[in-house]
């Protein structure tokens, strides 16, 4: 993959952001299954720059991270910079949620397809 794009993995981790040689790579935001999320830059496949790691109750911390290993952190973060992760990850579960919306009412479409009721014609 080359550019932006978003990728799931079967467990519920996703991924949306910029890739190179199918690596993420630039800006992009990971969430795990617990609900935590990475924002940040990522440089061949890993953590790399500057980044924040924000929690389901959208507490976070902004770091450095350096070959996707932590190298300092800081709880202190301007209000307009958390302020924009918060929507863009809010924006990216919304997104997250009408997919799964989605791919139930078109589970629920095929299945009754796929098992059409039968009456009879003499009834």
């Amino acid at each position: 993959m080359f550019g932006k794009g978003i990728y799931r993995w079967s467990d519920g981790r996703r991924y949306e952001g910029s890739y190179i040689n199918d690596k993420k790579h630039g800006f992009g935001i990971y969430k795990w299954v617990d609900g935590r999320c990475y924002w940040g830059n990522w440089r061949n496949g890993v953590q790399d720059g500057e980044g924040m790691i924000v929690l389901p109750n959208f507490q976070m911390k902004k770091s450095t991270w350096k070959e996707g290993q932590e190298i300092n952190s800081t709880q202190e973060i301007p209000y307009d910079l958390k302020d924009k992760v918060i929507r863009e990850i809010k924006e990216m579960i919304a997104e997250e949620e009408q997919e799964k919306r989605d791919a139930a009412r078109k589970a629920n479409k095929l299945k009754k397809v796929k098992n059409p009721k039968i009456t009879n014609a003499a009834d």
